[in-house]
């Protein structure tokens, strides 16, 4: 009897969470985006950019921080791919860290700064359509 309870409550604790990544999962690769506007930019020309702006253009949302190692790493061969494929090709880095944060950094980092890639600061749109976790 014992087994069976905490079999139900095992079974319960994860029945509210069951639907949560099916539910969130809103757009898969390949899939093409909604029209979504993505605002808080940094190191762009632009505050905002649309979507709808990017069509026709094959775009990596690189999901991560300034505080993760991996990601600032990533993001020189990133550039590179970019460039290689001459404007058809866009990336953006994805962060939820505040605004603030982010520019005193690219202050402090001059070598990511010029690689002119396009930082979503406080980022909680895109989360919703992209679900992850951090490294």
């Amino acid at each position: 009897m014992k087994i069976i309870i905490t079999l139900l409550a095992v079974l319960m604790l994860d029945f509210p969470f069951s639907g949560v990544a099916q539910e969130r999962s809103l757009v898969s690769i390949g899939d093409d985006m909604p029209p979504l506007k993505l605002s808080g930019l940094i190191n762009s020309q632009t505050k905002e950019i649309s979507i709808t702006e990017l069509k026709g253009k094959a775009v990596i949302l690189d999901f991560g921080n300034t505080s993760c190692m991996p990601c600032l790493q990533a993001l020189p061969s990133l550039s590179q791919l970019r460039d290689k494929f001459n404007g058809d090709l866009v990336v953006i880095m994805v962060s939820s860290e505040k605004k603030s944060n982010a520019e005193a950094f690219l202050k402090r980092r001059p070598d990511i700064k010029s690689l002119g890639i396009p930082i979503v600061t406080q980022d909680t749109l895109l989360k919703k359509y992209f679900p992850h976790l951090s490294i």
